[in-house]
């Protein structure tokens, strides 16, 4: 009997020891402090190293309906082509093809080509939005052409920290207008691939 009595004092001990380790164990957890994923910024950032954002602008599309940037954006990516002249916008229909081929495989994908120029007479506007919708005839490209008449042209080229406005600047943005991707000058097949690895890398 006293064999018994004392295996059970034995088994009781280690039933409390075994109680009192999980207990331990299960606070140790509930007070460690938490772990984290590493969070990756793929933006392009300025030398503070913050990522560069589009500047919000106010514009309208070649259908006359308004639009406000970066807040109208339609896609959680947007791939945009800014010009500052009528010959520069040519330039930037070369990129139409990627861009469209780009939405056919995204949903979430969005184009858009803005002019940005000086403030202008309301009324020169009109013939300016009246001469580049004959340019561009289909409805669906006017929807996603944009134009914006700026005040202030300098202080969008210094958001974007563009140099000047000698040339078309291609960019991806997401949903938040950060940007993702830039090229500067002339559509080039290698940008075009540049863009496509980092569309298909989810921006």
């Amino acid at each position: 009997m006293a064999f018994f009595r004392t295996r059970r004092f034995w088994l009781g001990i280690i039933v409390i020891a075994g109680v009192l380790i999980f207990s331990g164990i299960v606070t140790l957890r509930v007070l460690a402090p938490p772990s984290s994923d590493v969070g990756l910024r793929h933006c392009i950032a300025d030398d503070s190293g913050d990522c560069l954002r589009f500047p919000q602008i106010r514009g309208l599309n070649l259908n006359g309906e308004p639009r406000i940037l970066p807040d109208d954006f339609g896609g959680k990516l947007n791939f945009m082509v800014i010009a500052f002249t009528e010959d520069q916008l040519l330039e930037a229909q070369e990129w139409l093809p990627q861009a469209q081929a780009l939405a056919e495989q995204r949903p979430d994908f969005a184009y858009y080509s803005l002019s940005v120029l000086p403030d202008i007479d309301p009324t020169v506007r009109l013939f300016v939005l009246a001469g580049l919708t004959l340019l561009i005839p289909d409805e669906t490209l006017r929807d996603v052409s944009l134009l914006a008449y700026l005040e202030d042209i300098d202080a969008f080229l210094s958001a974007l920290n563009i140099a000047d406005r000698e040339t078309i600047v291609a960019l991806l943005l997401d949903e938040n207008g950060e940007i993702l991707w830039r090229a500067d000058g002339a559509y080039s097949d290698e940008a075009a691939a540049g863009l496509v690895d980092v569309v298909n890398a989810g921006g």
